[in-house]
Formats: structure tokens, C-alpha cells, sequence
């Protein structure tokens, strides 16, 4: 059985619509149907699923359907995730004894054989450690779940971001942090993997605050890695909105709390965004 997430439905009380603990927003306007906006994680942790049924009831009731990426254009083959800057392999970018500790590590801890990701970029090699240390109760991804669902009720299905974008941001970011991550992994592996576990509790509690807070903390690049993508999907969800007249929009939950967050960026473009579960 799915351990249901925390909801705050609009009928609740005050307090509770106060603190905003929630994954899923209503987008009202003057000029359209109720829209949605949903704060996603790329996981299979049944602990993320608790909401499934409401978020198809509301996928049902939209003309289209989005999620940062294509997921269509990834399952078939689009290589656009991968255009990352050449780069030497991993154990010639860290040192020995550091590649072989890490290499032990996620051996023991996860099954994975370093050897096999060293030629890849080590962005791409974090983020594959990162989703294999998270549990995997259900067969797909949460956000690959959504959009099947979309694609089966013929909804017009979209990337917020393209592929291009994603990597233009990415290729801000020197080699030297990507590889920094990695050897904080092989320093402290306990605390990474309870660093992602954190994220998932706050996840599961619909805590946008804190999971903002968290996973910003020890960020140095938010201007790229957050900001610049923040405003893109803000002016991208704005415009299909206005194409479609009602859109179920699914980003990374990360993106939606703070200053410069997706939910206030499209307050400022006019919409209401009300909590909703």
C-alpha cells in the first residue's frame, strides 16, 4: 500500500493554508480554465506516488500536459541530455586512491561498477549515483508515470525546457564542482545518500519550504542551475497556458518555493496559485 503524502485541499482550515505544504497548485485566471502545477521528483520511491489519483483526475481535466522535458524525445532516443563537453575519463580527473575509495563504495553500497560510467561527464555520473541511492518500490519514474497517463488520454503533451537549454546551463558550470560532488561522495557517502533521503521526507510531507531550503544548501552555481531555468520555465508555462487554455504543468518541486520560484514568477505574470494537495 502507498504511504499517502501530505494534503492541504482548499476545504481545509486556515493554518493548514497557511503553511502551503503542498505538491499540487491551482493556476486561476480571467481569461481560462483552472490550470495546475505540479512539484515532481525523478524518483521510483512509492513514498512520491501518494497523490497519483488526483493528479490524473486533474491531468483529465487539461487540454495539455507538460514536464520539464519530452519525455517522448528522451524514450526515443533523443540525445540531447547527453551533449555534454568532452571530457577525460573519471579516473584520470580524480586522483587514484579517491577513484578507487569511490569506486569501493558504490560498489558495496549500490551495486554500480564505476568503471563502466568513468568515461561519461562526471554530471552525468552523479546524477546516475544519485537516482540508484533512492528506492526503487515502483516499476517508472514518477514524472514517466504522469506523462503515460497524458499521452493515454491524447492530452497535447510538451517540454517546458528543451534539451538545448538544460546543457547550455549545464556547460556554465565548471568541471572542477561536478567533480567536487563526486569526492565528497567518497568522503562522506553516509551523508549524501542522508542529504537525499532529507529531500524525500520533505518531498513526502509536501514541505516546499524546507525541500527548497534543503536542496539549495551548499549550491553554488543557483543562478544557473535554479534561477536561469526557473524564469525559462515561468515564461514557457505562461505561454502554454495561453496556447491551450488549461495545462497540467509537472517541474522538479525544487524549483516552485523562494523569492525567485516558479510559483511567485507566475503570480507576477497574473495568475492566482492557490494550494491544493
Amino acid at each position: 500500500m502507498l504511504r499517502t503524502v501530505n494534503c492541504c485541499h482548499t476545504s481545509t482550515n486556515k493554518e493548514n493554508l497557511k503553511k502551503k505544504d503542498c505538491l499540487l497548485w491551482r493556476i486561476e485566471s480571467d481569461y481560462s480554465g483552472d490550470s495546475w502545477l505540479f512539484g515532481t521528483m525523478h524518483i521510483k520511491d512509492a513514498k512520491a506516488f501518494g497523490l497519483l489519483d488526483i493528479l490524473f483526475q486533474k491531468i483529465d481535466a487539461c487540454n495539455a500536459f507538460a514536464t520539464e522535458l519530452n519525455l517522448d524525445e528522451i524514450n526515443n532516443g533523443g540525445t540531447g541530455m547527453f551533449s555534454t563537453p568532452p571530457v577525460p575519463p573519471l579516473f584520470h580527473l580524480l586522483p587514484s586512491k579517491q577513484y578507487q575509495k569511490l569506486k569501493k563504495i558504490l560498489k558495496k553500497a549500490l551495486g554500480i561498477e564505476l568503471d563502466r560510467l568513468a568515461p561519461l561527464h562526471p554530471m552525468i555520473i552523479s546524477k546516475f549515483i544519485s537516482d540508484a541511492m533512492m528506492a526503487s518500490e515502483m516499476p517508472e519514474f514518477l514524472d514517466d508515470r504522469l506523462w503515460k497517463h497524458a499521452r493515454s488520454g491524447e492530452k497535447s503533451l510538451h517540454g517546458i525546457e528543451t534539451f538545448e537549454e538544460q546543457i547550455a546551463v549545464f556547460h556554465q558550470i565548471p568541471l572542477k564542482e561536478h567533480l567536487d560532488h563526486l569526492k565528497q561522495l567518497s568522503k562522506n557517502y553516509s551523508a549524501t545518500r542522508k542529504k537525499l533521503m532529507r529531500l524525500l521526507d520533505f518531498y513526502a510531507r509536501g514541505d516546499l519550504r524546507q525541500l527548497h531550503k534543503a536542496a539549495l544548501k551548499g549550491t553554488h552555481n543557483k543562478e544557473e542551475m535554479v534561477y536561469q531555468r526557473n524564469t525559462i520555465m515561468i515564461n514557457r508555462i505562461d505561454a502554454l497556458i495561453q496556447e491551450h487554455e488549461t495545462l497540467f504543468a509537472a517541474v522538479g518541486a525544487g524549483h516552485l518555493w523562494g523569492e525567485k520560484g516558479v510559483i511567485r514568477g507566475l503570480k507576477h505574470k497574473g495568475y492566482r496559485l492557490k494550494p491544493y494537495a
